[in-house]
């Protein structure tokens, strides 16, 4: 177990994290050209507007969650009525 590094799995080791930081660099830089081409389209700033636009309060902005212990029909509305 100890011991058993080798000149040969050493480079392999070198070897695959070049390739993993790579590719992880390369998500990231993907990424970063991604945000700068939308940013540059201007699509953030049509988003802002279409959602300033439908003039909704601060309760109606976020939505409801999905569990199913926080909906409207639950058992807990069906037992105070």
């Amino acid at each position: 177990m100890w011991g058993d590094l080798t000149a040969r799995k050493f480079v392999e080791a070198l070897y695959n994290t070049v390739k993993l930081v790579g590719n992880i660099l390369f998500i990231i830089y993907a990424a970063y050209i991604f945000s700068y081409a939308i940013s540059f389209a201007g699509v953030g700033e049509d988003v802002t507007k279409f959602v300033v636009g439908l003039e909704l309060t601060k309760l109606q902005f976020f939505p409801r969650p999905l569990h199913p212990l926080h909906n409207s029909s639950g058992a807990s509305s069906k037992a105070s009525a």
